[in-house]
């Protein structure tokens, strides 16, 4: 997984997968990317 660095400095991790427009989905702080992994196949 890679990160960024927002301006206020939090760090903001973010995974890359497949080809088309891109979606963002926001998760809230108990949840880790599995949540959402069946948004995307692999």
């Amino acid at each position: 997984m890679q990160t960024i660095t927002s301006a206020d400095g939090t760090t903001i991790a973010y995974e890359k997968t497949g080809s088309g427009p891109a979606i963002i989905v926001i998760s809230n702080v108990a949840e880790d990317h599995t949540g959402v992994a069946g948004l995307v196949k692999k």
